[in-house]
C-alpha cells in the first residue's frame, strides 16, 4: 500500500495466499475491505488476489484488510496495512482576466475550483473584489462544471 493517497484517488489492495511450504495457492477467494468499502477477488497461478477500490472516504487513518475463509484444505488467514487519505490538492482559477463589464451588467469573470484537473463541484468559494471605490466579497457554491460566475458586482463604476 501507498503511505498516502488523496481523496478521490483509487487504490490496489493485493494480498497472497501461499501454504506452509510457500507455494501459491490458486483459486481460492479473497475478501478486501478498507473501512466500509469492500471487494472480492480469487487468487491467481500465483496466489495473489487484487482488487481496485475508489476511495470515496473522509480525509484520515484507515485499515485496509485482506481475509481467507479458510476451507477443507486451509486454515483461516486475514492481513492488514495502514493507509492514510489525506486531503485532495485544488486548484482556483480565474478567467477572463483582465475582465470588463458595464455597471449593472453580470461580470464576466468565473471561478473554477478543481482537483486532480477535475472539476469540484458543490464547494463553497469566496470571491473579494477590491478598489477605489470600495470592496464586495461574495461566497458562491460550485456548480457542476465546478464554476462559480461573478455575476453582478454591487460597486460603483472604477477599476478593481
Amino acid at each position: 500500500l501507498p503511505a498516502a493517497l488523496g481523496v478521490g484517488d483509487s487504490v490496489t489492495l493485493r494480498a497472497t495466499l501461499r501454504d506452509a511450504a510457500d507455494a501459491p495457492i490458486a483459486g481460492r477467494l479473497i475478501s478486501f475491505s478498507l473501512d466500509t468499502l469492500s471487494r472480492r477477488a480469487n487468487t491467481d497461478g500465483a496466489g495473489v488476489a487484487e482488487v481496485r477500490i475508489p476511495l470515496s472516504l473522509a480525509p484520515g487513518g484507515y485499515t485496509a484488510s485482506a481475509l481467507f475463509g479458510g476451507d477443507s484444505l486451509y486454515q483461516r488467514a486475514d492481513g492488514s496495512a495502514t493507509l492514510t487519505v489525506d486531503r485532495q490538492a485544488t486548484a482556483l482559477s480565474l478567467a477572463p482576466t483582465p475582465a470588463e463589464a458595464n455597471n449593472g451588467d453580470p461580470s464576466p469573470v468565473v471561478a473554477t475550483l478543481t482537483a486532480g484537473g477535475a472539476p469540484v463541484a458543490s464547494e463553497p468559494v469566496a470571491l473579494i473584489v477590491s478598489g477605489p471605490g470600495g470592496s464586495s466579497a461574495l461566497v458562491l457554491d460550485t456548480d457542476i462544471a465546478g464554476r462559480a460566475p461573478l455575476g453582478v458586482v454591487p460597486l460603483p463604476p472604477g477599476d478593481y
